[in-house]
């Protein structure tokens, strides 16, 4: 059986975010959040400074504390899938996992 490997991707009318952009040049993790989690965070940081909403904006809209986002845009959150489906619907953004093969 051949090893797997997960790959993920964000995705936001138009706009993908993969794995790959965890390490493009610039690229400074935080020393307290993974790779992903920096990315992420990131990811919804700009999104929600495109739609020019503020983060007690996010978290009256989607039920999430502000603390929480704020950890979440730092990369240092953790949240719970459910927390953070209810941050990115706000955003307009649906997360995608594929599970592929070492081999591609």
């Amino acid at each position: 059986m051949a090893a797997l490997k997960t790959r993920y991707s964000f995705t936001a009318r138009g706009s993908v975010v993969t794995d790959k952009d965890v390490f493009a040049p610039g690229y400074r993790p935080s020393t307290r959040s993974s790779p992903l989690l920096s990315a992420i965070g990131r990811f919804v940081q700009q999104r929600r400074t495109v739609l020019n909403i503020d983060q007690k904006t996010l978290s009256e809209l989607s039920g999430v504390a502000v603390h929480t986002i704020s950890s979440i845009e730092s990369g240092c959150g953790n949240p719970t899938v459910a927390v953070f489906n209810r941050v990115l619907t706000v955003l307009g953004l649906e997360l995608q996992i594929k599970v592929g093969n070492n081999e591609s």
